[in-house]
Order: structure tokens, then C-alpha cells, then sequence
């Protein structure tokens, strides 16, 4: 997680496992004390959220002309090639 700040209502994700059905135990522990940014001071941490990996969409390519396709749609991420 070096070199990441979050701001408030910010997720970073820190790590991806599977796990199995059941009870579980996560313990969060910062390590190292330089500081630079995401060296994650102990106030910082928190709060931790497990969530279910939905499977990736697909990204999609859409012509410059119809762009209006785009408006009043919830979207994650949009970029614009030159």
C-alpha cells in the first residue's frame, strides 16, 4: 500500500483472498515507519470492509457521435482517446 493516500470515503484495496465458508479473524497491521505517503500512521486505519468480487465487465468502446448514450448512466470509469 506505499505510495497511496486515501481521503475520506475513499476505499483502498489492500489485498484479495478467497475465503471459505465460516467465521474468520482479520488483523490489520501497518509495518515500517518511514514516512511517506501510505505508510498508513495507526489513526489512519480503518474502517475495514469485506466485500464479494462481482465479476469484471467487459469495457466497451463507443464512437465519439454516440456519446449521448453515456448521459444519466451510473458509470466507474470513462476515459476519452485521442
Amino acid at each position: 500500500m506505499a505510495d497511496q493516500l486515501g481521503t475520506p470515503g475513499l476505499f483502498v484495496q489492500l489485498d484479495q483472498v478467497s475465503l471459505s465458508a465460516g467465521s474468520h479473524s482479520v488483523t490489520i497491521q501497518p509495518t515500517g515507519s518511514a514516512a511517506v505517503p501510505g505508510s498508513a500512521a495507526p489513526q489512519l486505519i480503518g474502517p475495514l470492509m469485506l466485500v464479494a468480487q462481482p465479476d469484471p465487465q467487459a469495457v466497451s468502446e463507443i464512437a465519439p457521435r454516440a456519446a449521448h448514450v453515456l448521459c444519466h448512466r451510473s458509470l466507474d470509469w470513462l476515459e476519452i482517446v485521442r
